[in-house]
C-alpha cells in the first residue's frame, strides 16, 4: 500500500507548505508527495486524473482538504466515488476523514451521487413541464444553406 498526498498551488486553497504539512501530519512521511499548479478546473481535473492513474488497488489519497479534489458538489462526488470503486483509501485532513480502501463510507457516497444526479434529473424535468404548461416554443432552426445556393433561397418574412 502507498500513499499519495495530492497538495496543489492554486488561490483560495492554503499555502503548498502548508498542504504539505497537514498530509505529512495524517499520512506520515512515507507519502509520496505530487504537486502542481492548475490554471483552470480542467487542468484540476487532469491533475487529479494523473495521480489516480498511477495508484493501485489499497492505495490512499491524501489531500489537506476535500476542496482539492473538485471544485463544487458533483466533482468531487465524482472523484470520491471513483476512488471506492478503483479500491483505493482516502484520507482528507482537514475534514478529519480517513477511509480505508474498500470502505462502507464509498458506498454511501455512491448513493450520494446517485442522488444528486436524480435531484438535478428532476429538477430540469419541472423546469421543462412549467415551460410546456405555458404553451413555450422554441425558436424556429436556422437554416444553412452553401454559399453558391443562396441567391436561390426565397427570402423568409420574419417579424
Amino acid at each position: 500500500m502507498t500513499t499519495y498526498a495530492l497538495v496543489m498551488a492554486r488561490d483560495g486553497l492554503p499555502s503548498v507548505d502548508e498542504q504539505r504539512s497537514a498530509v505529512v501530519a495524517v499520512s506520515g512521511t512515507d507519502a509520496q508527495i505530487m504537486e502542481f499548479s492548475p490554471l483552470s478546473q480542467a487542468d484540476v481535473e487532469t491533475g487529479v486524473q494523473n495521480v489516480l492513474n498511477m495508484m493501485h488497488e489499497a492505495d490512499v489519497l491524501a489531500v489537506s482538504s476535500l476542496g482539492i479534489l473538485g471544485l463544487g458538489d458533483r466533482p468531487l462526488l465524482t472523484v470520491v466515488d471513483g476512488l471506492g470503486t478503483s479500491g483505493f483509501g482516502l484520507i482528507a485532513a482537514s475534514e478529519g476523514i480517513n477511509v480505508p480502501a474498500h470502505d462502507a463510507f464509498f458506498s454511501v457516497v455512491a448513493k450520494l451521487e446517485a442522488g444528486a444526479e436524480a435531484s438535478r434529473r428532476a429538477q430540469a424535468g419541472a423546469i421543462i413541464a412549467r415551460a410546456m404548461g405555458r404553451d413555450a416554443v422554441t425558436p424556429q432552426k436556422a437554416e444553412f444553406v452553401p454559399a453558391e445556393y443562396a441567391d436561390m433561397v426565397p427570402e423568409k418574412d420574419v417579424h
